[in-house]
C-alpha cells in the first residue's frame, strides 16, 4: 500500500492512512485483546499484544516503514515492543489521557523524532466518537512558535490550562512554557473507523477525544535502531519521571540489567533490545527495591541534585491541578442546583 502523503510526519506530525487492516486482521487482533489480562503497569491500564499475533502483520507494518525511511527524514526501523500495547475506553479498564507528549516511550526510547506510533483502531462503533484529538506541529509554530521549539522532538509534556493560556511542562528535562493560545483551537481529531491507520511521531501533543463509546486500538511502536540510549539519561529526571518508573519497574530495570551485562553506560538501540532477547526471564522488581536502586543510579549518574531541584515545581503542579478539580466540582454543584431550582 503506497501512502502519498508521507511528508506530513515531518510537517503535521501524522497521517492518516483509511483502511490499512484488512478485516481479518482486525479479527486476529480482537481475538486477542480478548484472551489477555491487564499489563502490570500502574501508570494506565493497558494490554501487550501477543508476539505470535504481531508476527503475522509485521510484514504490513514493514512496508509502511521503508515508505518512511525513503520519503522523509525520519528513521525508524526497529520495533520496541515495551512500549507497543492496546488501550481502550470506555470501559471500566479503559484509560482517558489528557493533553500529553508519551512518557514512558522518550524515557525508554531517548528519541521521538526516529519514532512512530501505528495507532489502529479494532472495536470502534462510531467513527466520529473516541478518536484521538491532535495539535498539527504547522499549526503550533504559526501560533506558538516558542512552545513549538520547546516540544517538537522531546516527550514526556504534560499541559496544564491557566487564566485561558496553557502551561507546558517537561516532566523528563524539565522547564517549561507558556502557551499564548488555547490548545482545543488549534486542535483536530481525525475521524477513523475500524482498520484506519493513524499513523504519528512520537513527540506530538495529543488526548482522547471522549470516552462516549468502547472503543480498543492497537498502539504498535517502531524507532531508530541507531540511537544511542545512555545509562545516565535513563536516571536522570525529576520527581514525576520518578514516580512513573516506580509505578512500572519492568522495563526500566531491564535496560539496567542490560547496561550491566554489556557493562557499558550507552548502547544503540538495536543492541539494546538484542540483549533483552538474550537475557533470561526474570520477576519484576518491588517497587521499594527499585527506587532505592533509582536513587543509587541517580548518584551514580550525579543528576540527584536536580530530581531534588524539580520537587518544588512537581508539588506547585500537584497544588494547580487539585486548585483546578475543586473549581471545576463546584461549578458542577452550582450548576445542579440552578437547575434544581429552575425544575422546582
Amino acid at each position: 500500500m503506497d501512502i502519498e502523503s508521507l511528508h506530513d510526519l515531518e510537517t503535521r506530525g501524522f497521517v492518516v492512512v483509511r483502511g490499512f487492516l484488512t478485516s481479518d486482521e482486525v479479527q486476529l487482533l480482537r481475538d486477542d485483546h480478548a484472551l489477555l489480562t491487564l499489563d502490570d503497569n500502574l501508570n494506565f491500564n493497558s494490554k501487550t499484544p501477543s508476539s505470535d499475533v504481531i508476527t503475522r502483520i509485521t510484514p504490513r507494518f514493514d512496508d509502511v516503514l521503508r515508505q518512511v525511511n525513503e520519503q522523509t527524514t525520519v528513521r525508524a526501523d526497529v520495533y520496541v515492543p515495551d512500549t507497543s500495547v492496546y488501550f481502550a475506553v470506555g470501559t471500566k479498564a479503559g484509560v482517558k489521557f489528557p493533553w500529553h507528549q508519551d512518557h514512558e516511550s522518550f524515557y525508554i526510547v531517548q528519541n521521538h523524532f526516529d519514532y512512530v506510533n501505528f495507532y489502529m483502531p479494532i472495536i470502534k462503533p462510531d467513527p466520529a466518537k473516541s478518536n484521538v484529538s491532535l495539535i498539527p506541529f504547522d499549526v503550533l509554530k504559526r501560533e506558538a512558535p516558542r512552545a513549538h521549539d520547546f516540544l517538537v522532538r522531546n516527550g514526556a509534556g504534560h499541559f496544564h490550562p491557566v487564566a485561558g493560556r496553557w502551561l507546558a511542562t517537561n516532566d523528563e528535562r524539565g522547564g517549561m512554557r507558556v502557551i499564548n493560545a488555547d490548545l482545543e483551537q488549534l486542535a483536530c481529531t481525525p475521524e477513523l473507523a475500524v482498520g484506519d491507520l493513524l499513523l504519528m511521531r512520537g513527540d506530538i501533543i495529543h488526548r482522547t477525544q471522549d470516552t462516549d463509546t468502547d472503543r480498543v486500538a492497537l498502539s504498535w511502536r517502531a524507532a531508530g535502531g541507531s540511537t544511542v540510549i545512555r545509562r545516565s539519561r535513563l536516571a536522570a529526571g525529576g520527581v514525576r519521571k520518578a514516580q512513573m518508573m516506580r509505578r512500572h519497574t519492568t522495563p526500566y530495570q531491564k535496560m539496567f540489567n542490560a547496561f550491566d551485562r554489556a557493562n557499558k553506560d550507552e548502547m544503540p538501540l538495536t543492541e539494546l533490545l538484542e540483549m533483552y532477547r538474550n537475557a533470561p526471564a526474570a520477576e519484576p522488581p518491588a517497587r521499594r527495591s527499585f527506587s532505592r536502586q533509582l536513587f543509587d543510579e541517580k548518584r551514580r549518574a550525579h543528576t540527584f541534585g536536580s530530581y531534588v531541584a524539580s520537587i518544588p515545581m512537581a508539588a506547585s503542579l500537584r497544588g494547580l491541578h487539585f486548585a483546578q478539580q475543586c473549581s471545576r466540582r463546584y461549578g458542577l454543584a452550582r450548576q445542579r442546583a440552578a437547575a434544581g431550582r429552575r425544575s422546582g
